[in-house]
């Protein structure tokens, strides 16, 4: 009897330090002016989330344009990640609030126990999705 197969391709590319990480990016002519910081940035996010932010500044795959540096590549990480704060903290915001103020509008003049009923509702509804989206 044959050994199963794996359903999972084989990982060709091979272990590199941050030290290999770093002169490759340069090798690729991103222009690193300072290696230990780099260095300790991609101890922090990974040169794969990294290359990613690469992408928007290469002429072509794993070729930078002409002097770009690391530090606009970090740049643009380091906006997208404040971006996504504040999208993040704006949409919270409207998650709570546009229900509450629905059910008060809805419920306006009804009395205590109909708008407490309508805010138990929406919160059995928000439990039953966070309980899917733990099972998933």
């Amino acid at each position: 009897m044959s050994p199963p197969q794996s359903p999972r391709p084989s990982y060709q590319k091979p272990w590199l330090s941050y030290a290999d990480q770093i002169a490759l990016l340069s090798s690729r002519g991103l222009v690193i002016a300072n290696v230990p910081a780099a260095t300790d940035f991609l101890r922090h996010v990974s040169y794969y989330r990294f290359s990613g932010y690469c992408l928007a500044f290469e002429v072509s795959r794993h070729t930078f344009r002409p002097g770009v540096t690391f530090e606009q590549v970090q740049a643009a990480y380091e906006f997208d990640l404040a971006l996504r704060d504040v999208v993040t903290e704006a949409l919270e915001v409207v998650e709570v609030d546009a229900p509450t103020v629905a059910v008060f509008r809805k419920k306006a003049g009804r009395g205590r126990v109909a708008y407490r009923r309508m805010m138990g509702r929406l919160l059995d509804v928000y439990a039953a999705r966070e309980l899917s989206a733990k099972g998933d």
